[in-house]
């Protein structure tokens, strides 16, 4: 990843941050952790100082605290998307790497899953989506909790509450009608209506909220 993003960076437009090297703050010398989660579940982390555009220390980590391993002054370059050369002392290694981006739940909540190829095995390491990320996914789910939503554009031909009704599970709230076919949106628990943002007559596109249900408290 380290070396995915520093190729990149000089791939773009000058700018002092990739131009003018010599004037960073520390020169190009910064330290970045990584974690991977094996098959087995376990979460590694990885210690990486950059000490140039190629020249990398590295030490690997358990989730108990103990080095695994540590690599002084390794040699790295990316010789395609997927290709990356390393060189610890004398040993030269080729190794294909496969990103594959798996989505979970909403848009905010992923993993990368790195498809390694080196020496004729193959093994494959999951890089977690970030916490930060995660709580973004959470708020999102609450925010969506309780929200009816058009579930395709369509005429909305009747709606059956108004904010502050108190409605049941199942009970029909708003119908809808997309080619020829009528829709009806029912609760999908106990609740009271906090607000309605469609009328009868609306056009609203896939995804609109169409009215916001808060659950009864149990």
């Amino acid at each position: 990843m380290v070396l995915r993003e520093l190729t990149k960076e000089r791939q773009l437009s000058p700018s002092p941050w990739s131009s003018l090297s010599f004037r960073r703050f520390g020169g190009d010398v910064h330290k970045r952790t990584l974690s991977f989660r094996s098959p087995e579940d376990t979460l590694y982390h990885v210690h990486i100082t950059s000490l140039g555009p190629s020249a990398f220390d590295i030490q690997v980590q358990h989730p108990d605290g103990e080095v695994l391993g540590t690599f002084n002054n390794v040699d790295g370059s990316l010789a395609s998307d997927t290709a990356l050369h390393v060189t610890i002392g004398s040993e030269h290694s080729r190794t294909t790497i496969v990103s594959q981006v798996e989505h979970h739940g909403t848009h905010a909540s992923y993993e990368e899953k790195l498809h390694i190829f080196n020496k004729g095995q193959r093994f494959t390491l999951t890089i977690p989506s970030p916490r930060w990320l995660l709580s973004l996914d959470e708020e999102a789910k609450r925010a969506m909790k309780g929200g009816l939503r058009a579930p395709m554009p369509s005429v909305v031909v009747d709606v059956k509450v108004k904010a502050g009704d108190a409605v049941k599970k199942g009970q029909a709230l708003i119908v809808l009608e997309s080619m020829k076919t009528e829709t009806v949106l029912r609760a999908d628990e106990d609740g009271t209506v906090q607000s309605v943002a469609c009328a009868k007559g609306d056009m609203v596109e896939e995804g609109t909220e169409l009215a916001i249900i808060e659950p009864s408290e149990t």
